[in-house]
This record gives structure tokens, sequence and C-alpha cells, in this order.
């Protein structure tokens, strides 16, 4: 094996990591320009949300945690199952990335996961020092022409990264006269542009320097700081405020109607704070919504960081439970409902119900569509995240309770807006736990040409339950499946009935061939076959939900053409094996794993949904395996570059006994003109079976960071595997693979790119 240019010697696979960074210093902001670090652009559109009363009282969560760009800060994923995260996003209009940098831009995890909800996603500019924060605004407010500069710069990063506007706070004092000038007319020029660029866009001034330029809190909207609040699209209120400043707030604000502008400050850690934070937040936001003002939940990962993470989802489902009631719902519009619960985090990855990697990840721009979690008034049933087994991804909903009078409902989605083009494909996963004499069912309600009708999706075998035993109910549990239907449903039985799947899940799949409507509440129905009892107790998994157009869940075309760019190979230090050690190549990787990691070959229904993205690219799966094994001797090229992945699965395995490791850096592109939700990327040795997942992401393209080969490997194959919004993917064995030659790797110079038509 030939090693690259001197000039990469040096990489190292923690630095060369794609990672989302803030701008730190005026200099990083003049030198600034688009293209320099395109793995960190969002991709996912803001989703469109059910319009509301414009006096609606909204809800921003301001995001602090230990300084910020922690596991997050990784665009492709990171390893670990403990990381914080939010998944009320229904509760939440807008989210604030928050860090002490000068330029907070916010990681692309963040904008995906806010954009999917419909959540609006700000970035943070903030001055603070006597000394740096002074410096930094007689940069920017030198003259207009400066102001104009940075504000521009600001809308570029917005258009850039995808997200939606910024939190302004100044936290140090600005000199009356010119300076102030400059700073009233940054703000008004800077909400311009950004409404200009980004229609729905915002800036929203922090409760800081007054308009004579001292530094002096006012915990209330007053003639001090209206002018900001007069020159952008809110103001967020700082925290140690009392009742009296509310109501004033309120009454300045209603003045010029914008009540819903003023978002008064609550730090959930409770310092000088009404009520004290934490579980007593809801003391605060009762007294806020008094006033119809917006509120501002500062630091809630208070849940996280001061409580811990061993009861992390009790801890915060609690948090969120106590203050729903103040929080309004949005509700977004939806063309269809796919989702795992999975929360873009998992101690391993699951697909079909099968382990495909065995190590922790985390990436939140793989979090599917979260349902409601909260806890009925007689905590009956109870509706827990299951985090050690799954469906699709990484988690589950763990729902246990009793029937009571013959039935049990469990409302997931109360109020969702989803209308799908007939005809319509529903389907659901579950692995029963005790659920003796009880039969499980999806509820769906929707309004069809203005009615309310129920739609129950059973068992073949199953009674109706006497309460839905109405006129403008559907018993769809004989489904009238058509035989051009039978593609989509590779798991399903001849007769339609519930079918086995991995490790004790079970699939119910049915095709609707009438208009739904628009669908507004699904529910999940436990009940008794037979007599009802009075009580019985059940625990059952519930895997997945999937209610999507048939026209959406056809299998998508495979990518056809990649480009390898960077590709190096150079010594690990670090690693070091016994000489004396053999290796199994096949499966020196993939031991702990209980399922093929080939995809799936069954049918075209594969990862639901399924999230990954963990990527420590050393060459693990998804996790940290180090992968020293790999086959000697030659795989041939096609003339193209590209070969099918069942030519080369030759299923034999070789021995070798490595005694130098290098790590191979590259990165890989695709092009890929039809619509995908995310991309999985898969590596593989000469002469292995199996391939490696190394992680998913929403762009096109993917960096390979430090995969551990040994010597004398002399080609590694890359495969890319499409899914879509509806879960669903091409078999991996169907995909196109393209072939890295590493031994024709040249030393010294550049290394030659690669292209694959």
């Amino acid at each position: 094996m030939e090693l690259a240019s001197e000039s990469v010697l040096q990489t190292d696979p923690e630095s060369d990591r794609p990672q989302c960074k803030p701008l730190k210093t005026w200099q990083d902001v003049t030198v600034w320009v688009p293209g320099y670090d395109d793995f960190c652009r969002s991709t996912v559109p803001l989703a469109e949300s059910v319009s509301r009363p414009s006096t609606t009282p909204l809800t921003l969560v301001s995001h602090d945690m230990a300084g910020g760009y922690l596991e997050d800060r990784y665009p492709q994923g990171a390893n670990t199952a403990t990381a914080y995260r939010i998944w009320h996003w229904n509760l939440i209009d807008i989210f604030n990335y928050f860090s002490h940098n000068f330029v907070t831009i916010p990681p692309t995890t963040w904008v995906n996961v806010t954009h999917a909800a419909g959540t609006l996603c700000l970035g943070t500019v903030i001055t603070e020092g006597w000394i740096d924060g002074e410096e930094l605004c007689a940069a920017f407010l030198e003259s207009w022409k400066t102001c104009e500069f940075f504000a521009e710069k600001l809308v570029a990063l917005c258009l850039y990264y995808n997200f939606d506007g910024w939190l302004i706070n100044i936290e140090n004092k600005i000199t009356p006269g010119e300076q102030m000038v400059s700073l009233i007319y940054f703000c008004d020029y800077l909400t311009k542009a950004l409404h200009r660029a980004i229609p729905h866009g915002k800036v929203i001034w922090y409760d800081s320097v007054t308009k004579d330029g001292e530094l002096a809190w006012q915990d209330e909207l007053n003639e001090n700081n209206k002018v900001f609040f007069d020159s952008t699209d809110g103001i967020f209120l700082n925290y140690t405020w009392t009742e009296e400043k509310i109501k004033s707030s309120a009454v300045l604000a209603a003045e010029s109607n914008r009540v819903q502008d003023v978002y008064v400050g609550v730090d959930v850690w409770g310092r000088n704070q009404f009520g004290g934070g934490g579980f007593n937040t809801n003391m605060a936001l009762e007294v806020i919504r008094a006033s119809q003002l917006s509120a501002a939940l500062f630091a809630p990962a208070w849940s996280f960081e001061k409580l811990g993470s061993g009861k992390f989802i009790l801890h915060n489902n609690l948090f969120w439970s106590l203050i729903e009631t103040h929080c309004p719902e949005h509700t977004i519009k939806k063309n269809m409902l796919v989702t795992g619960f999975c929360q873009g985090i998992g101690k391993h990855l699951y697909v079909q119900g099968g382990v495909l990697s065995p190590y922790e990840w985390f990436n939140q721009s793989q979090q599917h569509f979260q349902p409601s979690l909260f806890l009925s008034d007689d905590d009956n049933p109870v509706i827990r995240i299951c985090t050690h087994d799954a469906f699709a991804g990484g988690t589950s909903l763990y729902l246990t309770g009793h029937v009571v009078g013959g039935t049990s409902e469990i409302n997931l989605f109360p109020k969702v807006a989803v209308h799908c083009e007939h005809p319509v494909l529903v389907s659901y996963s579950f692995k029963p736990v005790a659920l003796e004499n009880l039969r499980i069912a999806l509820i769906v309600s929707a309004i069809v040409n203005d009615n309310l009708v129920t739609y129950i999706f059973g068992e073949t075998s199953s009674r109706v339950p006497s309460c839905l035993q109405t006129e403008d109910c559907r018993d769809i549990r004989s489904p009238p499946m058509q035989d051009d239907d039978s593609s989509l449903i590779p798991f399903s039985s001849p007769d339609d009935q519930t079918s086995p799947l991995l490790n004790g899940w079970m699939s119910r799949i049915f095709v609707i061939h009438e208009d739904m409507g628009e669908i507004t509440q699904v529910e999940v129905m436990i009940f008794a076959d037979g007599t009802d009892p009075q009580t019985m107790p059940f625990a059952v998994l519930l895997g997945d939900i999937r209610i999507c157009s048939v026209n959406d869940s056809r299998r998508p075309p495979v990518v056809s053409q990649y480009i390898i760019t960077d590709p190096a190979v150079i010594p690990d230090s670090t690693t070091s094996i016994d000489s004396n050690t053999n290796v199994n190549l096949t499966d020196s990787a993939t031991a702990n794993s209980n399922t093929d990691q080939t995809g799936s070959a069954t049918g075209n229904t594969d990862q639901t949904g399924s999230a990954t993205g963990n990527t420590d690219q050393t060459g693990s799966a998804t996790g940290n395996t180090d992968q020293t094994g790999s086959a000697i001797g030659e795989t041939p090229l096609s003339a193209t570059g590209e070969t099918d992945l069942n030519t080369l699965a030759t299923g034999h395995t070789n021995t070798i006994t490595p005694t130098i490791v290098y790590r191979l850096y590259l990165t890989i592109e695709w092009i890929y003109t039809e619509e995908a939700d995310y991309f999985s990327v898969y590596h593989r040795f000469e002469n292995s079976e199996k391939h490696l997942l190394l992680g998913r992401v929403r762009i096109k393209k993917f960096r390979i960071s430090g995969i551990t080969v040994p010597d004398g490997t002399v080609s590694m194959e890359f495969v890319v595997q499409p899914t879509t919004a509806a879960g669903i993917t091409v078999p991996l064995s169907d995909c196109k693979a393209v072939l890295v030659p590493l031994s024709n790797l040249p030393m010294p110079g550049p290394c030659e790119d690669i292209t694959s038509p």
C-alpha cells in the first residue's frame, strides 16, 4: 500500500470530521464565505403549520448547555446514547441555539429537527465583557456601512445554513450618540434585510442595554428599551421580573398591537426567577400567560445537566407535562404520518426489529415524528419511551395499563393534520409483552366530506368493541388489498392477518382504496376479545406507524453515479495489532450484531425512517469497532468503476496477520435527482460479505475520516442507499457500488479523484 502525500500525513480523525462551529471574532465574520463547510448545511425546509389566531402567545426555547457545540456539533452524528435532545416540539414555536461565542450558528442537526417539526430556529449574536464586547461593537458599529455589512453577513449565514434568524444580545455598554444610533440602525436594517430574504424570519432583541447605552436589564418592556422592540420582531425580557412589570409590559406592547412579540424570560435554573424554575416553571408561565404575553424558556436542558442523564426521559417528560397547558400547541400540515418513535438516539440501531448495529449513536437529524407522551389523569395507560428495544431507529413506545370496561385507548397523536392521496397505505408494528386475551388496533379519525369518520385497523378475527359500533365507524380489519398491492408489503401473510417479523415483532398492513380526507387523530386501542372484563393488565411495545399514499410507497431508484475526492491513506500511530493474532476478515467488526448487515433484501419497506449517523469514522458500522480485518487479493474494477454488490459478495473468509495499520480519508459524493429523505452510506472490504454502515445524512455528500485498514488492502467498496420520506428504501443487494483502489493512491503529490458514471 502506498501512502498519500506528506501534506496529509498529520491528518487527525477527530479534527477531520465535519463539525459545526461558531464565528468567534470579527475577523471570522469578515472572511466567512459560503461553501467551505457545506457538510454543515441543513436541508430540511420549515414545515407548514396550521394557522392559529394572531393573538396566540408563543413559546421560545433558548438552549444553553455547557457552552454549546457538544455532541450536537457533528452533522454526521456522534457516538453516544446519553446526549440531551428535545422531542416536545409541538409546544415550541421558536428554538434559539445559545452560546457565548460572538456569532453562534445553530448546528445542522438542530435546524433539521426543528424545521421538520415546524419550529423556527434562531442563532445568537452576543457581545459581552468590558473589553471584548466593546471592541466587537466598535468594529461592526463603526459606520452605517459596517452595520450593513454585518447585517448582510448574518442574513447570508441564515440562507446558507437554512435557519431562520437571530437573537441579538448586547451585554456591554454602548457609547451614547453615534454608536447608539448605529446600533439602532443595525437592528432595523438586519430585521428588514432578513424579511426580504426569509419572510418568516425573526430578529429578537434581548433586554440588556438601554437607549442610553447603559447595561441595565429592565425586566420589562418600557421606554428605556422600546426603541429596540420597535426595530426588531420582538424582545426577550430578562428573568427577574415581577407581576407588576409583566402587566405594564403587556399594556405598552398593546399600544402597537404587539403583545405576542414580548417574550418574557424564564430561567429554568431558577436564578432569581419567579416561582424558582425547575419543576415550578409552570408558576412563572401562569403569570405570563395571564397577560397573553409570549414566553422564553432559558436553558430547559436543566433536566439533563442538573438532574443527570440516568432518568432524563422521565424528568424531561415531567417538566414538559407540567407546563403543557401554558404552551399553546402548533400543528403541522403533513402529507403522510410515518414514525418509528425514534428520538434520534439509540443504544443500538434497529431496522425492521433487528439490530443493524450494536453501537450507541446520536443524530437528531434522524428524529422521527413524535407522539404526545403526557400521562392521563389516572395514570392509565402509561406511555414510556423504550430505549432497550426498537423496530426502526433507536427507541420504541412501551404501553402499559389496564383494560377497564373492555377497552383502553392511548391517544398518541391527538391533533394532527394529515392528508394522503388515495389509495392509502396504513401499517403498524408491535411486540406483545402481556396481551393475553387482548387485541390491539389502530384507530384513525378523519374528516371526510365534512363528516367525522373513524377507521379501525385491527386483526381480522377480532370483535369490534361496542363503543366503536357506530354509523360513522368503518371496520378495516379485512384489508381490501389487490394483487398489485402485494409488492408493498413483503412481510405480510397471504390472508393479510398479523405476520411475524424479527425478534417477536408483528406487523399489520392495509391498503385503503378511498379518500380518507384529512386525518385528525391517531390512537391505539387495547380491547378484550370476548366478554368485557372489569380489568385486565396489558403491556405492548409499539414499533412504528405508517400512514401514507401508496404512490409514496414505491421503491426509489438506486444511486448510480459517485464522485470520490481527496482520498488519502496515512499510517495510524495509535493502533497496534499483535502480528501473531489472526483476524477474521468477514466478522471482525460485526460479531456483536444479531442481524445480517447487508440491509433488507426481502422487500422495499426496509428502514422505516430508521436513524443513525454516529459515525466515529474509525471504520465502524455506526460506532467504535476497529475494522482491522480485510482480505488480500485485488477485486477487478469494471470499466466504469461501478459494480453490482452481488458480484462482489464471494462468500468466503480469509485470515491474515496484519502488522501495520493505516487510515483512509476521503469524501464521497453522489448524483441523485429523485426525492430522498436521507441516504445511508456503507463500506465493505474486498471479499467480505458484510456491508458496514458508516452513517446517514440528508445531503448528497459524506466525509470518511479515518477508516482503519490494514497493510496490503487493495481496495474498498462504498455504496449509498437512498430512503424516501415514507421510509421506503432500496434493498442493499440491489444498490450499485463504487470501488476505491487504495493501492493506486500516488505518493508524492495529490491523490487523484475518482468518478463513476
